[in-house]
């Protein structure tokens, strides 16, 4: 393992432009931004989308930095309240749930940090911005209503873009079929097109180039050994077809209580104390050998594919706050005074 390559290294170029200046931390999301915010109009409108210009961009950066804290806040807690019960050694089901949902928090984490967030939006966000088209004289032609918005940032010309896309459109599925998506552009193998139609991100063509994935940031070498590993969480997220995978365990565990995890528990029971151990893990370089997940132990490479998932996360928060400019990061008063608290005493 190359131990000074780190996944930020690989992705610097795809963070939301300025997203690493901003100090201040703001009490709402991008969703009550656009809900109670009166500093932006209008400008555009298609039948899935609709375009946005801001006045503040402080105001919008610190909308987008708010989430990002509060998701990632949500995934430590998840990992680090993971241990061992006073009771009996089986109790494994919540456990495997907490993981899942740390690892949900950091993927929509992660995609909100690199231009590829999704929105929830409901139908009196829709409303508002109907009006606020009616008000600029700009024709409101969008047919989707409430459902998840892919978020489009152009800092440069303070706009953003709200697309609708139907693979995406869906809390749990939509998520992963986009996070998956976004490593294939990191790793060349899709191209972003810059519409806002279902072809928004596809499949490279054999001579076109990639300028948005790692070959184009990080030596060739380097380069080859991260999209190793990275090949091998999407090969994990795809394992059914459907980049749905660790969704789908989820629900055999918290639905149909299947993979012997509850009471009579089988024989889930011999992963417990493995699954316990790895709670740390999402701390570790995504190249380490301990995010090897070519294991047959299906409740461990469900729990690795979570933390490596984590690890991502966990990564490009350290390097946000490093690379702001006045070592005052929106990222210290939540995520790291969190982390300070509570995980360093856990390691």
């Amino acid at each position: 393992m190359k131990a000074d390559v780190s996944f930020s290294d690989c992705v610097r170029h795809l963070y939301v432009s300025k997203l690493n200046q901003v100090k201040k931390v703001f009490s709402y999301g991008i969703r009550d931004w656009l809900s109670r915010n009166d500093h932006f109009i209008v400008t555009e409108t298609g039948n899935d989308y609709v375009r946005i210009t801001y006045y503040d961009e402080t105001e919008l950066l610190g909308a987008l930095a708010f989430d990002i804290n509060r998701l990632s806040c949500a995934f430590l807690e998840s990992t680090i309240n993971v241990r061992e019960s006073a009771v009996n050694n089986k109790f494994l089901a919540w456990i495997l749930i907490q993981y899942y949902y740390s690892a949900f928090y950091s993927a929509h984490s992660i995609i909100k940090i690199l231009g590829f967030g999704l929105v929830q939006l409901d139908n009196t966000i829709i409303r508002r911005l109907s009006d606020k088209a009616n008000i600029s004289g700009i024709a409101w032609q969008m047919q989707t209503k409430q459902g998840v918005y892919c978020v489009d940032f152009n800092i440069q010309n303070h706009e953003i873009v709200l697309y609708n896309i139907k693979r995406y459109d869906d809390s749990h599925r939509g998520l992963w079929k986009r996070f998956f998506e976004v490593l294939n552009v990191i790793t060349g193998e899709y191209v972003v097109s810059n519409t806002y139609e279902n072809d928004c991100v596809r499949m490279r063509n054999s001579n076109e180039s990639y300028p948005l994935s790692l070959f184009n940031k990080v030596e060739h070498q380097d380069a080859l050994e991260s999209i190793n590993r990275l090949d091998e969480l999407k090969d994990n997220l795809n394992v059914r077809g459907d980049s749905n995978w660790l969704s789908g365990i989820r629900n055999v565990i918290n639905y149909n209580h299947g993979l012997g995890s509850w009471f009579p528990y089988q024989d889930s029971f011999v992963s417990y104390k493995e699954v316990i151990k790895l709670k740390s893990m999402c701390f570790e370089n995504f190249l380490c050998d301990s995010f090897n997940t070519t294991i047959d132990d299906i409740l461990v490479k469900y729990v690795k594919t979570c933390q490596l998932i984590n690890a991502l996360n966990f990564d490009l928060l350290c390097d946000l706050k490093k690379r702001n400019p006045d070592s005052k990061s929106f990222l210290q008063e939540y995520v790291f005074r969190f982390y300070s608290e509570y995980c360093d005493t856990n390691n």
